[in-house]
């Protein structure tokens, strides 16, 4: 409890020194998760930008991640993030000498089963307008971590179409 009441006094004390001008507010979709607000926050000279999100879908999760754009249009960007990274099937029901109709029914309910996986990866993201620009964005996430529910190491990954203000 101690820890975490230092966490967030660090944090706050941190506050006054961002602008609040280079803060941007996003809303995306993707797969596995089905909506994701964003909070970004540009660096400077706007090759960099930090940002904390929550994503919802069958399950859900946080994660914070930091992009560095690669090109001078800043269109291209590659980055790190950690929390929730995908959904990964936590208890399957599928098995081998299925009918077709069997597997088809497995493979579509394996994407959305109810086991979040929390991590660290890496991220690509395509920036229509640049990396801190109003516009569209689409980022795609890979990474390893831990189920929520079995605590297995599981490899996962995500999708996410956005729009910035």
């Amino acid at each position: 409890m101690k820890k975490r009441l230092l966490g967030l006094a660090i944090g706050l004390s941190c506050l006054p020194t961002l602008s609040f001008a280079d803060m941007h507010f996003s809303v995306g979709t993707g797969y596995p998760f089905f909506v994701v607000p964003e909070l970004s926050y540009g660096t400077a000279d706007d090759q960099n930008r930090w940002y904390l999100n929550g994503k919802f879908g069958v399950t859900g999760g946080a994660s914070l991640g930091f992009e560095h754009a690669l090109d001078g249009e800043k269109h291209h960007a590659i980055g790190v993030v950690g929390g929730a990274l995908g959904i990964r099937n936590g208890h399957t029901f599928c098995k081998e000498g299925q009918n077709a109709g069997e597997a088809f029914v497995c493979i579509f309910a394996t994407g959305f089963d109810w086991e979040v996986v929390n991590g660290v990866g890496l991220t690509y993201s395509y920036n229509f307008k640049g990396l801190n620009n109003r516009g569209f964005r689409i980022r795609f996430e890979g990474g390893f971590g831990e189920g929520s529910r079995s605590h297995k190491s599981k490899g996962s990954g995500s999708v996410i179409l956005s729009y910035q203000f």
